[in-house]
């Protein structure tokens, strides 16, 4: 049989190198999660250009020279690395899953092949160039990844293999840019290779077509993200129609990851984009259910508080107004800077790091070598032990954070965390000068509030393992119980340095600029705080937060219109209910029956009070919220819902970008 052929090359050079990564199967997750993988990625989605020429620059650049490559910055902000020499992906300030990355040269069905076989495929297409166009070429063979591992002595480390993996091939070129891979053992493929070039795409029983160099798709994969159009605005009622289509668990949780790990719409390549407001997050209870449901997961809670800052920063331009001066407002060169929130946030996950668990948590031993005390496991109630696991992997850290062992864990992981965050971002951005803002949920509000309390007056006082190195300009506390916390303590909570008297036996002062404690009325875990500053701030209504789209207001007052005998169906309530909308009206809302407006009848001391906690002379912050949401479904909700909620992310936009009154 005759199985040579004429190769005839045009390509005088490698067409541009396209860089991937994955979002679908990680390669490695956080310790904790017990994770080992099993299977390969499947889908792979292409850098930015910047991100893949920088990748490629560096990956040249460790080819020729031999040393070992540094970290590339890509993706939004620059929040993750690429290590080129185990080819994966990883954020940089936080533990997260870790991906593969791959360097699109040769493709299968628009998928990048992996190095084991690209660099085959591009060795001989090399060599091939090299020799004459007229000289006569046989097929080439291509070892497959099986056999690579076997060959080096390894194990193949995921469960299965395709056919594709696991199959030698035989190499033909068709042309300059395309080659079919015949599987080796394929008789009839091989009686077909004289004929490879008569046949259109991949007619070749057992066999691959693939390609040499990477071509965009129209209409299919844009460019990169900053290249998509933004999507049309529609209606509040529009939008709320689209967000009750179903959607499963896997897929919402696929969207998450790739959302997460990829550039938004806006600053896709914005790693050095001037930042004036650091805000570092941390987590309440229940994250170490992260390592058992993939719906919780608190970095992802931060991604999407971090994009929501810009979404909302370009949609409505009177932040634009209070982020920049009249000059640069009105600087037609500098528009495209004009798109920037100046906002930056990033995640402190502390609970891995603390040493306790269901079946660890206290190591105290007998004379006996017994351990003195049970574990949580061995005192659950068997019939419902899945019940307890669940209720104990949240409520166990409320519990232990008053243990005095554990709460010095929790506070010293944060504290370190968060320095080491720091740290980090001012060495991969030295010019930052900006202001640093703590935010924390439920219980991460209690542990911020705790170390703003810690924190010495004088900068000199400060120890790194203890307290926190930067000043802290803002604390957000969002679903909050300090209120009960501090109240079970039989603490006042009071500024820093007031007239007052600071015992801290029976004071709790957080060294900070401005507290501020917002919530939902039906929140179940938020609790108020004025009132521990003074008893008579309790007959005063919390300051209530406006809706961030003010088209909302309007719709909402066009409701108060209907009919009353409409109002007060029950099927429409229920449908006002669903909607999240009810009849807002902060001057007689229902969530507050007693108290006054404002501060006009409370005592000059008690405002200095509070002017010296918060610059706008409040601390109690409502989130608007619908008549008919008082349920213990919404009660629930409302706890978990503040990272996704634009009025929460328009306020705290709101309040850091308010200039100081003079």
């Amino acid at each position: 049989m005759n199985v040579w052929r004429t190769v005839r090359l045009y390509s005088t050079g490698v067409p541009k190198i396209r860089w991937f990564y994955s979002t679908d199967i990680p390669v490695s997750k956080p310790i904790g999660f017990n994770y080992k993988q099993t299977e390969r990625p499947q889908k792979f989605i292409p850098f930015a250009s910047k991100d893949s020429d920088s990748l490629e620059t560096v990956y040249q650049s460790w080819k020729k020279q031999g040393q070992e490559p540094k970290p590339v910055p890509v993706n939004e902000d620059q929040l993750f690395d690429c290590d080129i020499a185990k080819m994966v992906m990883r954020p940089v300030y936080w533990d997260g899953p870790v991906y593969e990355i791959r360097r699109g040269l040769w493709y299968k069905d628009n998928t990048p092949l992996s190095s084991a076989i690209s660099d085959q495929l591009e060795k001989h297409y090399s060599e091939f160039k090299k020799k004459s166009e007229t000289k006569q070429q046989g097929p080439i063979e291509i070892l497959s990844e099986v056999s690579l591992c076997e060959k080096d002595g390894k194990k193949w480390p995921f469960k299965e293999a395709t056919d594709f993996e696991k199959k030698d091939k035989l190499a033909v070129f068709k042309d300059e840019r395309e080659a079919v891979l015949i599987d080796k053992e394929s008789k009839f493929g091989q009686l077909q290779i004289n004929n490879i070039e008569k046949l259109p795409g991949q007619q070749v029983l057992g066999s691959s077509t693939v390609t040499r160099g990477y071509e965009r798709v129209r209409n299919k994969e844009p460019e990169t993200a900053s290249d998509e159009k933004m999507e049309e605005e529609t209606d509040f009622f529009t939008s709320l129609m689209k967000s009750w289509t179903a959607e499963s668990s896997n897929e919402r949780f696929q969207k998450d990851m790739e959302a997460d790990y990829t550039n938004p719409k806006h600053h896709a390549n914005s790693g050095e984009r001037e930042v004036d407001h650091l805000i570092l997050c941390i987590h309440g209870i229940g994250q170490s259910l992260s390592a058992k449901f993939s719906t919780v997961n608190f970095a992802h809670d931060c991604n999407n508080m971090r994009r929501q800052f810009k979404q909302i920063f370009v949609k409505y331009p009177k932040y634009a107004e209070m982020a920049y001066s009249e000059q640069e407002l009105h600087d037609q060169d500098n528009q495209k800077k004009l798109t920037n929130c100046k906002v930056q946030v990033l995640p402190i996950i502390w609970r891995f790091d603390v040493d306790f668990s269901l079946n660890k948590v206290f190591e105290e031993y007998d004379k006996d070598g017994y351990p003195r005390l049970p574990t949580l496991e061995q005192v659950n109630i068997d019939s419902i032990t899945p019940l307890r696991h669940l209720a104990a992997d949240v409520v166990m850290d409320i519990l232990l954070f008053y243990e005095p062992k554990f709460k010095e864990q929790i506070l010293s992981s944060v504290v370190k965390s968060a320095n080491s965050i720091y740290d980090k971002y001012l060495e991969r951005h030295p010019n930052f000068n900006g202001k640093v803002s703590l935010l924390g949920h439920s219980l991460g509000s209690a542990i911020c509030l705790d170390i703003l309390c810690a924190q010495p007056d004088e900068s000199s006082a400060i120890d790194p393992k203890k307290h926190l190195k930067f000043r802290v300009e803002n604390f957000f506390g969002l679903g909050s119980p300090n209120g009960v916390f501090k109240l079970i303590e039989r603490h006042n909570i009071w500024p820093r340095g007031s007239t007052e008297t600071n015992d801290p036996e029976t004071t709790s002062s957080p060294k900070v600029d401005n507290y501020y404690n917002i919530f939902y009325p039906t929140d179940p875990v938020a609790y108020r705080v004025e009132p521990l500053v003074h008893p008579l701030l309790a007959d005063i209504k919390p300051e209530m937060i406006s809706f961030s789209d003010e088209n909302i207001n309007s719709q909402l007052k066009s409701l108060a219109e209907l009919p009353n005998n409409l109002i007060n169906n029950r099927y429409f309530k229920r449908a006002i209910n669903f909607a999240g909308l009810g009849d807002y009206k902060p001057q007689d809302s229902k969530c507050y029956k007693r108290g006054a407006d404002n501060l006009d009848k409370v005592p000059e001391h008690v405002k200095k009070l509070l002017q010296s906690l918060n610059r706008t002379g409040r601390v109690d912050y409502s989130l608007p919220q619908g008549y008919f949401d008082i349920d213990l479904i919404n009660a629930i909700g409302s706890h978990i819902q503040y990272f996704d909620d634009p009025d929460v992310i328009a306020f705290l936009l709101k309040q850091l970008l308010q200039k100081p009154k003079n």
